[in-house]
């Protein structure tokens, strides 16, 4: 029997979640991307697994798989929410600033809850992200 037939659709989502996060920390993200590719697929297309996929291709350089994550994102925008958090997450891996910051503040509007995930240290690298959001405090 598989974890998926047992746990139910919220408790799978908080299992794949916690896997990649963790995984996020260990050295070559292999790891965390096959957490991503499975939290996809289990969680019906959800966009938070395509949106940490796409920081760990930023991050490590694979720009076009990156890019690759952010168009899945705007199509699947189309036809239902996707977060503008999740956006600016992997436009910020790409160090594009000034799209990030675009997307951070569509996701202020929205009141987008995942805006407390700002202090995470994703954010570290991008000095303007942490100068507004301290501001904003």
């Amino acid at each position: 029997m598989s974890i998926r037939a047992v746990l139910p659709p919220g408790k799978m989502r908080v299992l794949q979640a916690t896997t990649i996060l963790t995984n996020l920390f260990r050295p070559g993200f292999s790891e965390a991307l096959a957490a991503c590719e499975k939290a996809w697929e289990f969680s019906g297309g959800n966009s938070e697994a395509l949106s940490l996929a796409g920081y760990i291709r930023a991050v490590t350089g694979e720009k076009p798989k990156a890019e690759a994550k952010i168009q899945q994102m705007l199509e699947q925008k189309k036809i239902g929410y996707v977060p503008p958090y999740n956006l600016a997450l992997v436009f910020a891996g790409l160090r594009e600033t000034e799209t990030a910051l675009h997307w951070l503040e569509q996701a202020l509007a929205d009141r987008d809850v995942h805006m407390t995930f700002l202090l995470d240290h994703k954010w570290e690298e991008l000095p303007l992200v942490q100068k507004r959001v301290s501001v904003q405090n």
